[in-house]
């Protein structure tokens, strides 16, 4: 019974990792399913608690580097602190509302939280009184920064996922 729930664990793995990319928190849920079957199995030892913990620390960063990449790209381009939150707020309310604007998975989101991520970056660039050429600047800086940050955050949930499979699978 353990190895076809093993097997049920990389496939609720491996579309966790898929949603994350819909703006759904994959990442999270991976740690979830993996934790409710370590617990679940936790006399077998399928997993030791750094391995855990080392997933609870890999999610954690996975979001840090998407939420923060937007505003940091802002910052590397010559915005404002301002324009940074506003990355941040823009790629947030983008993601949320571009999902249902364009049904097409995925693309929806992602193109969403970059526009968004652009938009709020360069209204508070604006409101802050820079030019306009300087605040596009600052927003393409943030879509592409925003763009890199799911990225990111999508390669750290493929490390979880290899984590996971190698830790369940391994003798």
């Amino acid at each position: 019974m353990f190895y076809l729930w093993a097997v049920l664990l990389v496939v609720a793995n491996t579309v966790s990792l898929g949603l994350g990319l819909l703006g759904i928190p994959g990442n999270w849920l991976m740690l979830l399913c993996t934790g409710i079957f370590a617990w679940a199995y936790w006399g077998d030892q399928p997993f030791a608690r750094a391995t855990l913990i080392v997933l609870l620390a890999l999610a954690l960063f996975g979001e840090l580097l998407e939420f923060f990449s937007a505003a940091v790209a802002v910052r590397t381009v010559g915005g404002t602190r301002r324009g940074a939150v506003g990355a941040i707020v823009g790629g947030i309310l983008g993601g949320l509302v571009f999902t249902g604007l364009i049904p097409i998975p995925v693309l929806g989101t992602v193109i969403g939280a970059c526009l968004g991520a652009f938009a709020g970056a360069w209204v508070m660039e604006l409101s802050a009184g820079k030019g306009l050429e300087e605040s596009v600047r600052a927003g393409a800086g943030a879509g592409i920064g925003h763009f890199i940050g799911i990225n990111l955050k999508f390669l750290v949930g493929i490390v979880m996922w290899i984590i996971i499979t190698i830790a369940l699978l391994w003798p």
